[in-house]
């Protein structure tokens, strides 16, 4: 990356990252109050700088190779054709993978490794390259302002949650700013930088309209906008987050029929409803979560093993993890399921480490291991269990995680991609999590769990 140091990508570094912090400062001064969102409403941006800054360095200098690189090559590419010719530039914008006339094709057929046939990379690229107009493709200003995207995400979900649960503000403060792998992965040019960002806003807006029910056409559109940009980035995450969003709506909306008699004759009717809507919906989305479909996923974990298992016969080493013989039956999955969750969860453990990325992971997933093994203990095991069914809002988030680690889990194989793969699901098992503690160990007057949650909210 010989671009990383040159005088035009460093030049508007400076402009840029004070024009965010000068609108952050407007924001933050104008509607945060309380001085523990303040406080992690800056940590929280700061950290997304930092990890962009330290992600940087890493692929550079340690790694020497990742997508990073190959999106800002596409970035530039569309960059030096919008000042060449203005209109074919817009035409990249508009275009659909792999449907280009022969002006954008000169351009799109010089990407790397074919990024313009799919759109989870494509969408990448046209979001990096709009940040890249506007700054001369400086690869630090398009990873700070992706990352400042990725942060407000985040900064909605913490708001969401903490109207919940004021609370556990320092918690969910935790779960949402400071998980070390979220804001690494999560703060460059980058897939996971976008959907973390994209799931954050819509968790807010889902729990806005279902619970607060509130901004209801403001939400609406940002569920819209959200969805379509995991939809076409990794539609994998709908897969796991339709499901428990459907139950969420299912509970909430059974809670609000206030007759006994027709609370009961409704379920059947709302269930139906739910079904039928997530299996069109799912149809849709598994045909573009391509190997992490769920009529695909039993086949890419049979070559991912098969793949990583050679690799580690070939070299005597390498960051690959086994899960078994796979028993492509439902049988076999179910046997599975929990190792996969554990993998997603809890591994690499720190006997398993081979390289400097796994011991990163590792020191990460044992705090993830004792935390849990925390909760555990202090609520006990009944009461984690029942616990985690009573409360709605848990169960979104830990139906979620759980349904997102089988799935990378199960598929990845590989423990240096599975560290970038699972960062979706973290902040909610750790929602989950602290949720849970806080409503068995203490139940709270002004919390979900204590009663019906808020029905209304005014903005």
């Amino acid at each position: 990356m010989k671009d990383l140091y040159t005088f035009q990508a460093l030049l508007p570094v400076p402009f840029y990252l004070g024009l965010i912090i000068l609108i952050a400062n407007w924001y933050a001064s104008r509607y945060i109050t309380d001085s523990t969102d303040r406080k992690f409403f800056w940590r929280g941006l700061i950290l997304r700088f930092v990890g962009a800054f330290f992600f940087t360095l890493v692929h550079k200098y340690v790694l020497q190779y990742g997508d990073t690189w190959v999106y800002y090559l596409c970035v530039k590419r569309v960059y030096e054709a919008f000042w060449t010719s203005p209109s074919v530039g817009i035409q990249i914008f508009f275009s659909e993978p792999g449907e280009y006339n022969p002006d954008t094709w000169d351009v799109v057929s010089r990407f790397p490794s074919n990024y313009y046939l799919r759109w989870s990379s494509l969408m990448v690229v046209k979001i990096g390259s709009f940040f890249g107009l506007l700054s001369g493709h400086s690869y630090w200003v398009v990873s700070l302002c992706m990352g400042t995207f990725a942060f407000s995400g985040m900064w909605a979900m913490y708001k969401g949650f903490i109207k919940l649960y004021p609370h556990l503000k320092e918690q969910i403060g935790f779960a949402t700013m400071y998980i070390p792998s979220v804001f690494f992965w999560g703060s460059a040019l980058m897939k996971d930088t976008v959907i973390m960002g994209a799931l954050g806003w819509l968790t807010f807006s889902f729990l806005n309209i279902l619970v607060f029910r509130r901004w209801k056409l403001i939400s609406l559109t940002v569920i819209v906008v959200a969805s379509i940009l995991i939809f076409r980035i990794k539609a994998y995450v709908m897969i796991a987050f339709l499901p428990s969003a459907g139950l969420l709506y299912f509970i909430q909306v059974r809670r609000r029929i206030t007759n006994r008699v027709l609370r009961i004759m409704s379920t059947p009717f709302l269930l139906l409803f739910i079904s039928v809507g997530a299996y069109f919906s799912q149809g849709a989305i598994s045909e573009a979560a391509g190997k992490f479909a769920l009529e695909n996923i039993v086949e890419t974990a049979i070559v991912y093993q098969q793949y990583h298992f050679g690799l580690v016969q070939g070299r005597g080493k390498g960051s690959s993890y086994d899960l078994g013989e796979i028993d492509p039956t439902l049988t076999g999955l179910i046997k599975t399921f929990p190792k996969a969750v554990n993998v997603a969860l809890f591994r690499p453990y720190l006997w398993e480490v081979k390289n400097l990325q796994m011991i990163i992971a590792a020191v990460e997933s044992l705090g993830m291991l004792i935390f849990s093994l925390y909760i555990l203990y202090n609520i006990g095991l009944g009461a984690f269990i029942t616990g985690i069914f009573k409360n709605p809002i848990i169960v979104f988030c830990f139906i979620f995680a759980v349904i997102f680690a089988f799935a990378v889990g199960f598929s990845t194989y590989n423990f240096g991609s599975l560290s970038r793969y699972r960062i979706p699901l973290l902040p909610f098992y750790v929602l989950s999590m602290i949720i849970l503690n806080s409503e068995v160990s203490v139940p709270h007057s002004d919390s979900p769990a204590a009663g019906a949650i808020p029905s209304g909210s005014s903005a």
